[in-house]
């Protein structure tokens, strides 16, 4: 199966539950502000576990990208860039599989395969830091109306605490993302990339801006309100 079906299939089994679950517990409401915050809180949980094998491999990913990719391929992104290609079922569930992610990566920015850079440690500490509380975001702003349900977070944490640790959480991540796009372009690592390899840096980048602002805007009515009532219409 390609790669991407199966990053598909992990993006929409943390996705689609809380969609659904929102519909059934707020009278059926499918919200957009929901449906978009629990898609890229899913995303995000793959990048945060792909960041975390970048630093349980990091050894392999730089010997990988030195002896074989960067030979072959330069600067440019190879056909497909790993997602086209097939892995089955016992291959993708390791790490050092999707490990090939940052090697193919480092052909665009080969800080990914060194591990004294902040590049590399800025991505290793969001994975280690916003996993968990990716997937906890998700099940505050599904679950928090259902009195009956054992996730009713209210009585454990109000919306208010909920939404100050979301845009605390979200900013930082927002701030990773700006610093990193900065030292990107300051210290010029986008000279001889394609036009394709350019393109797929800032649009990944501009996508961890949108996002956490969206969030934070949410989070921002939550702390006002102290209820997630902005994310049922």
């Amino acid at each position: 199966m390609l790669n991407i079906v199966w990053c598909t299939i992990f993006v929409t089994t943390f996705w689609l539950p809380f969609v659904w679950c929102h519909t059934r517990i707020h009278d059926g409401t499918v919200s957009l502000w929901h449906t978009t915050i629990t898609l890229f809180n899913s995303i995000n949980m793959l990048i945060c576990i792909w960041e975390i094998i970048l630093y349980h491999y990091a050894e392999w990913i730089e010997n990988h990208y030195k002896k074989s990719l960067k030979p072959k391929y330069g600067q440019k992104l190879p056909p497909g860039a790993v997602l086209l290609d097939s892995a089955p079922l016992s291959q993708a569930l390791t790490g050092k599989h999707w490990a090939n992610i940052w090697a193919t990566y480092s052909l665009i920015d080969p800080a990914y395969s060194d591990s004294s850079t902040f590049q590399f440690w800025v991505d290793v500490g969001n994975g280690h830091c916003f996993l968990i509380p990716s997937l906890l975001f998700s099940f505050c702003i599904t679950f928090d109306a259902d009195e009956s349900s054992i996730f009713y977070w209210n009585e454990i944490v109000s919306p208010r605490t909920q939404g100050l640790i979301v845009c605390l959480f979200q900013y930082v991540m927002m701030q990773g993302t700006f610093l990193y796009y900065a030292s990107y372009i300051y210290s010029k690592k986008w000279v001889g990339v394609s036009l394709g390899g350019k393109l797929f840096v800032t649009i990944a980048n501009i996508l961890w801006v949108i996002f956490p602002a969206i969030a934070i805007v949410a989070a921002y009515h939550a702390v006002h309100d102290n209820s997630w009532q902005v994310l049922r219409s």
